[in-house]
This record gives C-alpha cells, structure tokens and sequence, in this order.
C-alpha cells in the first residue's frame, strides 16, 4: 500500500464534514479531498461561518475539521460554541504551527484529535475515520452523530 493510498472509508458518502480554516487554500484543497472521498462538505472562512452552517444545515454535521490558529475566533473556542450546542459534532483540529502555540491557543488537552499541516491525502482521511469511528466507540453507539440534543 502506497502512503498516499485511499484508507478504509466505510463512513464516507454518509458522512458529513465542515471544514473551517481561514486561508482559503487549505480549506480548498481540505473540501477537494474529502469530498473526491465520498464525504458531503461544506466549508467555512471562520467561525461566525461555520455556526452558520452548523445552524442552517439539513443534513446533520457530523465532524468539525477546524484550524486551531485563526482571526477573531480561534479554533479551540469554536469547538466550545459548537461542544454546547451540538454536543453529538466530532472535532478535529489542524494545526501547522508548533505545539507550544497549539498550548498559548487552548489546545493542551492530551487526547484531542488533531492533525498536523500540511497533511497528505491519506493523513487527512485516516484521520477522519479513526476521529469519527474513535468517537462513536466512546460513545458506545454506531459510528453516526446527530445534531439533536434529545
């Protein structure tokens, strides 16, 4: 197997993932990838964005790929918006900058998901299954989330 290989991807073209990063290029190329992989996507410039689509979605969102690092609000406090609205949403950070400012951010818990830029293909879908698969086991449910707090 080739390290830029297609994972097992049993989740995707049933899964829904927002990605959220403020250089238009990453968030670009994230969308591309995720969704040549099967998965629906929708994309955000920031967080007001992606409350926005977090609200107004038909489909529910299952997991947030959201950069820690960015303008106004950071990734670390948006995951917290979204944590108390829609607690069922998966989060993945992404980060290319070095652990000490992940910390200064907010992102000193041990066991975050979290994905390091740039990131290849694989990388990007590898980590996009264990997240969402790592969380649906925890969770003691099959690997499906829902925004409804019922």
């Amino acid at each position: 197997m080739s390290l830029d290989s297609t994972p097992d991807l049993p989740l995707a073209g049933t899964r829904t993932i927002l990605v959220v990063d403020d250089v238009g290029v990453v968030r670009k190329a994230a969308f591309r990838l995720l969704s040549e992989a099967g998965y629906r996507v929708f994309e955000a410039g920031s967080a007001t964005e992606a409350l926005e689509v977090l609200a107004t979605s038909r489909q529910p969102i299952d997991l947030v790929l959201v950069d820690v690092v960015m303008p106004d609000v950071g990734g670390v406090a948006l995951a917290h918006l979204i944590r108390e609205e829609w607690p069922a949403v998966r989060i993945l950070f992404m980060s290319a900058y070095p652990a000490e400012i992940l910390v200064r951010e907010g992102l000193d818990h041990p066991n975050v998901s979290f994905l390091a830029k740039p990131f290849t293909r694989s990388e990007l879908l590898n980590k996009v299954v264990t997240t969402l698969r790592v969380h649906a086991e925890h969770d003691g449910q099959a690997p499906r989330s829902s925004q409804s707090s019922s």
